[in-house]
């Protein structure tokens, strides 16, 4: 019985301190990584301890069209010992995304489609989606051409963007 205690209580404990967390990242930290990776993917130790990113895994990408979820993303970070100081690096600056074109009115569907850079996908089981081309990717880091904040919104504001560190 004292075994059986023993275990339920280390599982719980694991249960407890073993949690993955997403924490919403604010207007400053998602301009600092945008401005720390125009160039190159990855950002410098300081920016890291500034904003906390040292135990982050990656950034969780939430798409928003009239307050419901219709799409997620995930950008992993990754981090490296160079020249005696820690690099983090985001592997991805562009996302493929894909929506259930059922979850966006037909007026969004098409004017998606007339950008060009989107495209319909039909599944086996009849769901059908709207996609990003391949070589036309969200880009989440666009802070030149739009001369705003970045990684907030496609099709100018129609479909919102929250993001979250995941640690």
């Amino acid at each position: 019985m004292k075994k059986i205690g023993i275990i339920l209580g280390i599982l719980c404990l694991n249960l407890c301190f073993g949690q993955v967390k997403a924490i919403k990242l604010t207007s400053q930290e998602v301009n600092e990584i945008a401005n720390n990776i125009k160039w190159s993917s990855e950002f410098k130790e300081d920016i890291a301890d500034k904003y906390n990113f040292k135990n982050t895994l990656g950034f969780l990408i939430e798409f928003y069209y009239e307050g419901k979820i219709i799409g997620k993303n995930f950008i992993p970070l990754n981090s490296y010992f160079f020249n005696n100081q820690t690099l983090y690096t985001i592997t991805n600056k562009r996302v493929f995304q894909c929506f259930e074109t059922k979850n966006l009115s037909d007026s969004i569907n098409f004017a998606l489609l007339k950008t060009n850079n989107w495209n319909i996908k039909n599944q086996k089981n009849g769901t059908e989606y709207i996609c990003t081309k391949v070589e036309t990717s969200i880009d989440l880091f666009d802070i030149e051409n739009k001369g705003i904040e970045p990684m907030n919104s496609v099709l100018n504001g129609a479909i919102k963007l929250e993001f979250y560190r995941i640690e």
